[in-house]
């Protein structure tokens, strides 16, 4: 109840339960809140001042613009009666403008919510940012933690100053309330290293507000500094009919003019910021401004004025200010104005996309009553569009006779419930759902139910929803069904319902077309901010529900499936700087990405526990001729942040690497590795090389020339190219070099091993990155040794 009160007005402390439902039912009734003492709570607050807490450290006299504030409360106490019997007697000429075009006596938009004076008893709540600017006055709730604690309430005297018991006085007039706070830090750490200082308004001051213009009771008063636009508006009785919402000037003592937009705070801007008044605020509400009034079947028939400098309004904006939000099939809408002689001339609104109205102009939404609210109609694909006399406890399955009714050619998993008590007037129903479960699908008076055929229902998955003119159509789009869409083309819609799973939103492989891509697709909520999702197809229909957990399907939400062929063009997208809506999608789902030699060739669904293996489904997606010893993961793009693996190790549990979303799977073909291990190019040149570098890993040379780059964390007996050259006759036994750097990182560390030795000692340590083995064979040491050593250029040997 209290978040319903109208800006400004919020409930007294104190009030018990009963209490405050008899507040509601009396406002109910009458349209405002008594006085709080009568209300059954004891005012313990005043509406505009509250004094600070007595036990202050030093009590100073109330100033003189609280004695102020008392006496602008007494006079307002016995002329807020007077107020509305003024806003009752003045009716202004717009108002009788309209009146005499269309028959009734239309509210201006806005002005009631800014007319409710404030109860008494209500307490002011503020929000006081850091940049508040402190000024005598101001109560000061503060607290020091450290060696001593002190919580005490301190008021800005008169000089501007803040006493602090055992502390020298601090000046705080004109300071922020974060640079007093820095103040107090400051003064407390003197003697305490540890100490922390918190502070708070408890109290603000009083300022002197004018406003001036069309309002009930122009003045000036004293109100707490920063509060609300709106509640400044209800203590002098609201905007009159006469004055304007959109142009409402405030000035501050500097002479800087703003003008505020109101109709913003009326229709909840979220990027609205209402303002707060300040040292010398005045406020001034000139005369109402250009209008336009919409009445009929809305649901705030009222006179709108248009922004500044606005003649026309589009009748779609007009009738979202009205709350037109449904239109029912057969409304016709209607623009009246006033001719020369004073007499009303109305046209028929064909197009309301592009209609307009212009200002002085009045728009009449009516609607023929041809239903009869006592029965039920049954239309479309059914044996006889018929009329039932609605009864207690009619449903569906009654109504169509468990399918009897239907005829052979009825689409049977989509139609349309038209009723009152859907939020858009329509939803879609599955009748085989509502023929199983008759309970959930009630009837109620005046009810439709629209059934389809076959063909009307593929002439449907065709149709545009987006500014369609097609009734059928429009009360589709209005009941936000499921949609699946392959690629750029809707094949299914599908009525929500309680408890669906992506399983059976894909009709458990039905809705799947044949040349679909199964394991990644796309879900789109509709209603949790556009969330999109990729998941794996073939998953989802394996498990059902059991994989859907959290993963309901709601209504308005899109499954997104994909063709093998768009499938392939996606692959090739630089989604950095594409901006078609199905690229968007999946750049928002941040799926993992498999790469050969640098080039994309799959997505995968991240998800928990998506480990190499499972992404690469066991090799399916790895090359014939793919290096499995040496891939990359990359973390979203990013080739500082990658780590080398072996594809081989990832079959071992122990070994599992696992992936998050947005990482990408770089896998080398032996010709790209082969071309990368020729080169001995300091700066990387490509991507791939750049990838490689980053991870640093280990590197095998065989007489000199690198034959495998190897992850750093592998065991080297083990692997693959290391077999091969320790188990080759041809191998040298008697010298294996490995070079590395220190714990340190900075100086090199050589050791000289034998086969033997060599097996033994790394059998139990694991490669670090840059780490460089050399083997060589016979012929090569032999071939050195028979040369000069001063014609030896070789590096490698220098250790023998």
């Amino acid at each position: 109840f209290a978040q319903t009160l109208p800006a400004g007005l919020s409930l007294p402390p104190g009030m018990t339960l009963e209490e405050a439902k008899k507040l509601q039912e009396q406002y109910q009734r009458t349209g405002r809140l008594p006085n709080a003492a009568n209300a059954g709570a004891s005012p313990t607050y005043s509406p505009v001042v509250r004094s600070p807490a007595s036990p202050l450290d030093e009590p100073t006299s109330i100033s003189r613009t609280e004695e102020v504030s008392e006496r602008d409360k007494r006079v307002r106490r016995q002329s807020i009666l007077d107020i509305d019997a003024r806003r009752e007697d003045v009716t202004s000429s717009v108002v009788r403008y309209y009146r005499s075009m269309t028959g009734q006596v239309l509210p201006i938009f806005g002005l009631q919510t800014f007319q409710q004076a404030p109860a008494e008893g209500l307490t002011l709540y503020n929000t006081f940012g850091d940049d508040y600017r402190l000024a005598p006055g101001d109560v000061l709730d503060l607290s020091i933690r450290g060696i001593r604690n002190l919580d005490q309430m301190v008021r800005v005297d008169r000089q501007g100053f803040v006493k602090l018991s055992d502390y020298r006085p601090l000046r705080a007039n004109g300071k922020t309330l974060a640079m007093f706070r820095d103040d107090v830090r400051r003064l407390a750490q003197t003697s305490d290293r540890s100490a922390d200082v918190f502070v708070g308004i408890a109290t603000a001051r009083n300022i002197p507000v004018t406003v001036t213009g069309e309002v009930a009771q122009p003045q000036t008063m004293a109100l707490p500094a920063y509060a609300p636009l709106s509640l400044v508006l209800g203590y002098v009785g609201g905007v009159t009919n006469s004055g304007s919402l959109r142009q409402v000037v405030m000035m501050d003592r500097q002479g800087k003019r703003d003008k505020v937009d109101l109709y913003q705070y009326l229709e909840g801007d979220i990027n609205f910021t209402e303002p707060v008044i300040q040292e010398g605020a005045r406020i001034h509400i000139p005369p109402l401004g250009g209008t336009v009034a919409a009445f009929g079947f809305v649901r705030r028939p009222a006179i709108f004025e248009l922004s500044p400098n606005q003649e026309e309004i589009a009748v779609k904006d007009l009738l979202r200010l009205s709350g037109a939000g449904f239109l029912p099939p057969g409304a016709v809408l209607e623009s009246l104005r006033l001719d020369e002689n004073g007499q009303v001339v109305g046209s028929v609104l064909s197009n309301i996309e592009e209609a307009t109205l212009r200002q002085g102009e009045a728009l009449r939404v009516s609607v023929m009553e041809t239903r009869d609210d006592q029965r039920v109609s049954l239309k479309g694909a059914v044996l006889s569009e018929l009329s039932l006399p609605w009864q207690q406890g009619l449903d569906m399955a009654t109504a169509l006779r468990d399918g009897a009714a239907l005829r052979n050619d009825a689409q049977r998993l989509f139609a349309l419930h038209i009723s009152r008590t859907h939020d858009e007037g329509v939803a879609a129903v599955n009748l085989d759902d509502a023929f199983a479960n008759p309970q959930r699908y009630p009837l109620h008076p005046g009810d439709e139910l629209v059934v389809f055929t076959k063909t009307q229902y593929f002439e449907l998955l065709d149709a545009p929803f987006d500014g369609t003119k097609d009734i059928a159509v429009d009360l589709v789009r209005r009941a936000r069904p499921v949609e699946i869409f392959l690629d750029d083309k809707r094949v299914a819609l599908l009525a929500p319902q309680d408890g669906m799973f992506r399983a059976d939103a894909l009709g458990f492989g039905a809705n799947i077309p044949r040349t679909a891509v199964r394991n990644f697709m796309l879900h789109i909520s509709d209603q949790f901010a556009s969330a999109v999702e990729a998941f794996d197809g073939d998953q989802a229909l394996a498990y059902g529900s059991m994989s859907d957990i959290g993963t309901d399907v709601l209504q308005g939400d899109r499954i997104q499936i994909f063709s093998g062929q768009r499938m392939q063009a996606l692959l090739g997208t630089d989604f950095d700087r594409a901006r078609g809506p199905i690229e968007t999608y999946i750049r928002d789902a941040q799926p993992i990405s498999v790469r050969f030699d640098g080039k994309r060739i799959a997505f995968v669904a991240p998800g928990d526990g998506v480990t190499v293996e499972k992404a690469l489904q066991g090799g399916t997606f790895i090359p014939l001729d793919a290096d499995k010893d040496f891939a990359v993961i990359s973390k979203d793009g990013f080739e500082h942040e990658s780590q080398a693996i072996s594809l081989r190790d990832q079959a071992f549990e122990e070994n599992e690497w696992k992936l998050e979303a947005g990482d990408e799977i770089n896998i080398f073909s032996r010709d790209e590795l082969a071309a990368i291990l020729e080169q001995d190019n300091v700066v990387p040149q490509n991507r791939n090389e750049r990838l490689i570098a980053a991870v640093m890993p280990a590197e095998i040379f065989l007489d000199e020339q690198r034959v495998a780059l190897v992850p750093s964390g592998s065991i080297a007996p083990m692997l693959q190219v290391v077999q091969d050259i320790l188990d080759s006759p041809r191998t040298y036994p008697a010298y294996i070099l490995d070079t590395r750097r220190d714990e340190d990182g900075f100086a090199l560390k050589i050791e000289v091993n034998t086969k033997r030795g060599f097996r033994q000692k790394m059998m139990s340590r694991r490669l670090v990155p840059g780490q460089r083995l050399d083997f060589f064979s016979t012929s090569f040491i032999r071939e050195q040794f028979t040369l000069d050593e001063k014609e030896t250029s070789s590096n490698a040997l220098a250790p023998l």
